[in-house]
């Protein structure tokens, strides 16, 4: 699930059965580990809760078809749809980067 308040985007591991919300903690720790690996084509992750209950993130603004970053095509755990993308201070970035459950 995720949350739209202010500049922020907060990523909350799913409460709906017990396999969506083992999928989001394991998502969200997994977000938390590849930004700090490697931030260059990442939203920035504010903020990482304990145990992957939840990620702070910058809220990035929806792209344009168009505007889908082919860079980014092969990078594993994006899924290369508009809306795993979206656009902060002027650049594309992934904003869904977790992998797949």
């Amino acid at each position: 699930m995720v949350f739209l308040i202010g500049n922020f985007a907060i990523k909350v591991a799913n409460f709906n059965s017990f396999h969506q919300f083992k999928c989001g903690l394991s998502s969200n720790k997994s977000e938390s580990i590849k930004y700090k690996a490697d931030s260059t084509h990442l939203c920035p992750i504010v903020y990482n809760g304990p145990a992957g209950l939840f990620n702070i993130m910058r809220r990035a603004e929806p792209i344009e078809e168009w505007e889908m970053p082919d860079s980014l095509r092969d990078k594993v755990g994006i899924d290369f749809k508009k809306s795993s993308f979206g656009k902060i201070d002027g650049r594309i970035v992934a904003v869904d980067y977790h992998g797949y459950c």
